[in-house]
């Protein structure tokens, strides 16, 4: 099985633009950076059935709570180890210990 995480946080849905008028893509990228309501979503799944598959698989996924935990764990890891080499990159610092 292979897994594919995007980051998206600069991604905002128009104040008051309701998913129905939302095109394909930006229908995703709502997916993917998490912004809709349980109505929102459930709506989205309903317009999009691809959308409604992914959200399924995403919520089979974190109801197994070794893979929540490794998904969880590999992802706090991820942020650690950015936010170390930012650390080092700002303050121009090795250790090579």
């Amino acid at each position: 099985m292979g897994l594919h995480f995007l980051e998206v946080p600069k991604f905002s849905r128009e104040a008051g633009k309701p998913v129905s008028s939302l095109t394909r893509h930006e229908r995703w990228m709502a997916f993917f950076a998490n912004c809709l309501s349980d109505a929102e979503k459930k709506e989205l799944s309903e317009i999009d059935p691809a959308i409604g598959s992914a959200y399924a698989v995403a919520e089979d996924f974190f109801k197994d709570s070794e893979n929540a935990s490794r998904y969880i764990d590999y992802e706090t890891g991820l942020r650690l180890f950015r936010a170390a080499m930012q650390d080092v990159k700002k303050h121009g610092k090795y250790r090579g210990e």
